[in-house]
């Protein structure tokens, strides 16, 4: 039976209907409006405009997507700001996702198109949660494993109120695995990284945003940082702050307590598929700016809370099984 999608007085919402399933139309005089959610509802955000982003979410984001949802089996609202929304409604319709789906097709909104526009699709979703609801916090290009959103509500349900990730960056080109489990999507992140991935990466690495730290020995693989992105939080009816984008500083937000930080592979994983072209500022090497007796960039340490140096002390699995990488005495001078 088909739920009908109602506002939060009651009444119809108008839809279209694709076998089974209800995308929900936005009429005139309710933007912004979404109907009220049920206690532990998940409301998916979902910013995707321009041809680049459009294209890699009805490739890669949404099919991927889909694959975590129906492992996660629970009722779920697509909030998707786009300038495409009759090709995003038509991909919705053939994903074959779990039948409680509803989908929300928003405008794209200012200022710039870009940074400050998403962090305002973010705002927006948070903003229309209700006390209970999931909010899953991704990009146009952010490729989910099958298991992490069932990890994330084992973690929610017993309490914690925020789920933190590190989401290693890929090539765009390589295609990502659909419906991959955390390990083998991992592992693919690695061997096909991008190359602001491998300039973040010790001891060679020449990112000046070091905010994020990669280290590899014998075969094994392990990642540290200060910004971890924040893929899933419970608002609970609180106005939540960030700038400029949540993962500088949404986590703030929550105390050590409720939060929760992804560290193996078994429990997920999300990557970021970038074309080749897009890059970081380059400077001299990690390694070398580090024995020059300094950070490793210049604003790390100054600019970093007790919040981001708990995320830094925490070893991130990405290839292997967990052993010392090389990351314990980086992270031990970068923090003396």
């Amino acid at each position: 039976m088909i739920r009908e999608p109602r506002d939060s007085l009651g009444n119809s919402l108008p839809v279209w209907r694709t076998r089974g399933r209800a995308l929900i139309r936005e009429p005139r005089g309710m933007r912004g409006h979404v109907p009220s959610a049920p206690p532990g509802r998940w409301l998916v955000a979902l910013p995707a405009w321009g041809e680049r982003c459009v294209g890699v979410l009805l490739a890669y984001t949404l099919p991927a997507l889909a694959a975590a949802l129906r492992q996660l089996g629970k009722p779920t609202t697509l909030l998707v700001w786009t300038d495409a929304p009759t090709r995003v409604a038509a991909a919705c319709e053939a994903l074959g996702a779990p039948g409680d789906l509803s989908a929300k097709f928003l405008p794209v909104p200012g200022p710039d198109g870009s940074f400050m526009s998403m962090s305002g699709c973010h705002r927006e979703a948070l903003a229309l949660a209700g006390r209970g609801d999931r909010v899953l916090l991704l990009t146009s290009d952010m490729v989910l494993s099958r298991e992490v959103l069932a990890t994330c509500e084992q973690h929610l349900a017993g309490g914690k109120q925020l789920i933190c990730c590190v989401a290693p960056r890929a090539l765009q080109d390589a295609g990502p695995p659909v419906g991959a489990t955390g390990r083998d999507l991992l592992a693919w992140a690695w061997e096909n990284r991008h190359p602001m991935t491998r300039d973040c990466t010790w001891p060679d690495g020449r990112s000046y945003d070091v905010w994020r730290m990669y280290f590899e020995r014998g075969g094994a693989v392990s990642a540290r940082v200060f910004l971890p992105h924040p893929l899933v939080c419970v608002p609970d009816g609180r106005r939540l702050t960030f700038s400029p984008t949540i993962d500088v500083n949404l986590t703030s937000n929550f105390s050590q307590a409720f939060t929760y930080m992804i560290t193996r592979p078994e429990e997920g994983a999300a990557v970021e598929i970038s074309p080749t072209d897009k890059e970081y500022l380059k400077t001299t090497t990690m390694r070398e700016r580090l024995e020059a007796g300094g950070p490793s960039c210049p604003a790390l340490v100054p600019c970093s809370n007790h919040r981001h140096r708990m995320f830094w002390g925490k070893r991130v699995v990405l290839v292997g099984t967990g052993g010392d990488c090389g990351d314990a005495e980086v992270v031990a001078r970068v923090l003396g």
